[in-house]
């Protein structure tokens, strides 16, 4: 009967701590990606451009500048409402 107490106490002990990190309540970060080229009339690539995102609202404001063949990127964009 003791033996059985123990197997018993062993299998709960075991199971929480296997269930309950699982449990744990699952959060995501949720972001977008904005990315682009810059080209001028003609077609050809903008590099060194200085390109600004910004959400007034919420006091969001990022910079970056186009590369060589003009492309640029923001990465982790909080999502807007709309």
């Amino acid at each position: 009967m003791a033996y059985m107490k123990r197997y018993l106490l062993l299998v709960c002990l075991v199971s929480a701590v296997f269930l309950f990190p699982a449990a744990s309540p699952v959060r995501a970060d949720v972001t977008g990606t904005i990315l682009g080229n810059i080209t001028d009339p003609s077609g050809a690539a903008v590099p060194g451009a200085a390109v600004t995102l910004s959400d007034a609202s919420k006091g969001f404001r990022r910079e970056a500048v186009t590369d060589s063949i003009g492309f640029y990127q923001f990465l982790a964009v909080p999502v807007g409402e709309n």
